[in-house]
């Protein structure tokens, strides 16, 4: 016969599995019907290298698995699944999207100033730093294109760097195991020309303000970039 010390024993451990039960589901709950869609939605990104993680039932992390091929298109195709996922999820009442840190992504042409600045404060995957050959390169140097790309934030140099190499010089140090510092310097015989950003107009600075280095906008909201010519054409 069953003695109340067993069923007292049963009912013990009955309670602690539904207390571990609810722990696990609360801590780990099920992805938000709407998030799962977003990912099933979207042409399958492991040719390029992205998966996509779901903490807490609404939290989207894109992850870079290998580096995204040079000189193809598939850096463009991942700009392209990257940014039609942040625009599901968000659109998610508390959703969220990122990609892991040390990646990024480069949504569209952005002079390169810019993201070295964002970059240097964030410290994880790769930071750039400029050396001027004169006070005259300045200019060109950061506002140089790049974009759109996407992944490492190291294999995003790289390949800038690469498809860049008539104009720029890019020496890497490897800082820490996640952490690669590119030095980049104009070449002297660098040919290089300003052509208007894509989008237009822009904000216009507000008088007596001192624009950023990588901000070139006039009076009228035009907005400038410079890009190598040998790259371009």
């Amino acid at each position: 016969m069953m003695t109340k010390a067993f069923w007292a024993i049963v009912c013990m451990f009955a309670i602690a599995a539904a207390a571990y039960a609810y722990v696990v589901y609360w801590t780990n709950p099920r992805p938000l019907p709407e998030v799962v869609a977003c990912t099933q939605a979207l042409p399958n990104a492991k040719d390029i290298g992205i998966s996509f993680d779901i903490t807490n039932g609404k939290e989207v992390t894109a992850k870079f698995g290998q580096s995204i091929t040079p000189g193809s298109r598939r850096a463009e195709d991942a700009v392209a699944i990257l940014d039609a996922m942040s625009r599901c999820v968000t659109a998610v009442r508390g959703a969220t999207f990122a990609v892991e840190r040390g990646s990024a992504i480069v949504s569209e042409e952005a002079p390169i100033g810019a993201l070295a600045s964002i970059w240097q404060a964030d410290q994880s995957g790769a930071v750039a730093i400029f050396s001027l050959n004169s006070e005259g390169d300045r200019r060109p140097l950061n506002n140089l294109r790049i974009g759109p790309d996407a992944g490492p934030k190291s294999d995003i140099l790289s390949r800038w760097c690469a498809s860049n190499r008539a104009c720029v010089q890019c020496k890497e140090t490897r800082l820490s195991p996640n952490l690669v510092s590119f030095n980049i310097s104009l070449k002297p015989d660098a040919k290089i020309k300003e052509v208007p950003m894509a989008k237009q107009p822009w904000p216009i600075p507000a008088p007596g303000s001192k624009p950023s280095d990588w901000n070139l906008v006039d009076a009228s909201g035009r907005r400038t970039i410079y890009q190598c010519v040998n790259d371009a054409g």
